[in-house]
């Protein structure tokens, strides 16, 4: 089976925003483990970087989750909020753990 797997990685912009970034972040990330088609959702931190990993088994799922509801009032604030955001998709044949989900997301940073 092929999976849509979405990675992103952000750095908030201060204090000042970071418990209204992380209420919101935990409401997607709720919102994304029941819509039909997620697989796997997760959310975690490597140094000051956030990420946010969701795997879907059809792509037009992840699209429809992506532009709507929660996750797309979150994405509405990212210019205020994110002081550096960038997301990545893939497509792979298993779910990548948090390690790899962070090294294929900085892999990709850097082909850009």
């Amino acid at each position: 089976m092929s999976y849509h797997v979405s990675i992103g990685g952000m750095k908030m912009r201060g204090w000042r925003v970071f418990f209204r970034v992380i209420r919101m972040t935990y409401a997607a990330l709720k919102a994304a483990k029941v819509h039909p088609g997620c697989v796997h959702a997760d959310i975690f931190r490597d140094g000051q970087r956030y990420f946010a990993m969701s795997v879907w088994d059809d792509e037009a799922a992840m699209k429809a989750y992506a532009h709507g509801g929660i996750h797309a009032q979150l994405m509405a604030h990212r210019h205020d909020w994110f002081a550096h955001f960038k997301n990545h998709s893939f497509k792979l044949d298993t779910i990548p753990s948090r390690a790899e989900a962070m090294a294929m997301w900085r892999e990709a940073q850097k082909s850009q």
